[in-house]
């Protein structure tokens, strides 16, 4: 198994982008220290491989630390996300997990869960 890291505009035909690297991750972190608010709904990457689990392990250590340090909401969804978290033994360190990340994306296009929107409608 070979791995480089390399820009995105440097990746290889035949090559994927499975993880982000040192310059995403601190980008990613700047974003995060300055914010009050952070949603997070996926993996970073192809998590379940150990080769590329860095990038994801490394955000949900920057989030959970800025709820801890600032007291930012930290909000997490989605199946996979959530089941990260948990392996990782940090659910109790976000303000907010959602299993359902689907139906948490449509709360922020202003749109009742699909679930919500089928009782709603029940004829």
């Amino acid at each position: 198994n070979k791995v480089k890291i390399v820009p995105k505009h440097a990746i290889s035909n035949g090559w994927e982008a499975l993880d982000h690297g040192p310059i995403t991750k601190r980008i990613l972190q700047e974003h995060i220290y300055h914010s009050k608010t952070v949603f997070w709904n996926g993996p970073m990457g192809k998590y379940e491989s150990s080769l590329f689990h860095e990038g994801t392990v490394h955000l949900v250590q920057t989030i959970t630390d800025q709820t801890k340090i600032r007291n930012i909401t930290s909000v997490v969804g989605g199946g996979d996300s959530v089941g990260i978290v948990k392996n990782l033994s940090q659910e109790k360190n976000f303000t907010h997990v959602f299993t359902g990340g689907g139906s948490l994306l449509r709360l922020f296009e202003e749109k009742l869960p699909l679930s919500l929107y089928l009782l709603q409608n029940k004829k």
